[in-house]
């Protein structure tokens, strides 16, 4: 066979043990890194506050405490959420910003935060 009518991975697969080398380099991949707003949630409801990590945007805000119940991300409920879904809204690229609808006793208030 002349390896002309094969598939390219059959092709690959009559490839040279020196030929592979020059494939296998490892190349370094940009990798996406995401950032949170710098909290720790209960990972059962309610999903209050259970720490502020310090210098991030949600402790360099001021307006977060310990106790405090996430009710929102940017609008959208998430008091009986899944803790992965919540996670995945309070991440984000650094720069970008989330708002926070949260509770504390019977006053509700927003926060805007910029991730980083």
């Amino acid at each position: 066979l002349a390896g002309q009518d094969l598939c390219p991975r059959c092709k690959a697969s009559l490839s040279k043990p020196e030929d592979d080398a020059e494939k296998n380099e490892i190349v370094p991949k940009k990798a996406t890194q995401l950032f949170g707003v710098g909290m720790r949630i209960r990972d059962t409801p309610p999903r209050s506050i259970v720490e502020l990590l310090p210098n991030g945007p949600s402790h360099k805000s001021g307006k977060i405490q310990v106790g405090d119940e996430l009710v929102a991300i940017n609008g959208i409920q998430v008091v009986n959420e899944d803790i992965a879904f919540i996670r995945s809204r309070l991440t984000g690229h650094a720069g970008s910003s989330v708002t926070l609808q949260l509770a504390r006793g019977k006053e509700t208030f927003q926060v805007t935060l910029t991730r980083g």
